[in-house]
């Protein structure tokens, strides 16, 4: 093989990325091949089956992993977000950035990062936090916020294919 490319980096284990190392090595060793990387740090959700971040951002860092050109290309545009969508993760991002000084992933992570809506879509974020309570308290609150923001959100001309609500568990 002589060209790679390599999606969503940022949840690749350390035992995936040493099985296919020498592989790429030996590729990139020879003329015309080419390895691509693609993936986002603020992204790495498969901690728990072993992805480690801190592989992706090594390769970031490193300015001659394979003893050949390497161009890194933030993404500083997004075309798939609303407006909204984007504007709220540049603060989220921001504030992480700022109230985790002291932790060095977090920082390499957040690090200037702000994206550019590109689409005409508005979009919609609404972050809901509450103290716990009794279970079935919790359960009736969410219950009937849920419903209210997906009439609210329907009344505003969205269809509920466009709706998407994350929860933190299935319950």
């Amino acid at each position: 093989f002589s060209h790679f490319f390599v999606d969503e980096f940022q949840d690749t284990s350390k035992l995936q990325w040493n099985n296919i190392l020498p592989l790429i090595e030996n590729s990139l060793a020879s003329e015309n091949s080419m390895l691509l990387i693609s993936g986002d740090p603020k992204q790495s959700i498969y901690r728990w089956r072993g992805s480690e971040v801190n592989e992706f951002l090594d390769i970031i860092k490193s300015d001659n992993l394979f003893q050949c050109r390497q161009t890194t290309i933030p993404l500083k545009s997004n075309y798939r977000s609303g407006k909204a969508i984007v504007e709220f993760n540049n603060g989220l991002f921001q504030n992480i950035f700022k109230n985790f000084t002291l932790n060095k992933l977090v920082q390499n992570i957040y690090k200037d990062e702000v994206q550019t809506a590109k689409t005409n879509l508005e979009g919609f974020v609404q972050v809901i936090l509450r103290k716990k309570t009794e279970m079935e308290e919790a359960k009736d609150f969410y219950n009937f916020k849920i419903l209210e923001i997906i009439k609210n959100v329907v009344s505003r001309g969205y269809t509920l294919k466009e709706i998407c609500i994350l929860v933190r568990k299935k319950k």
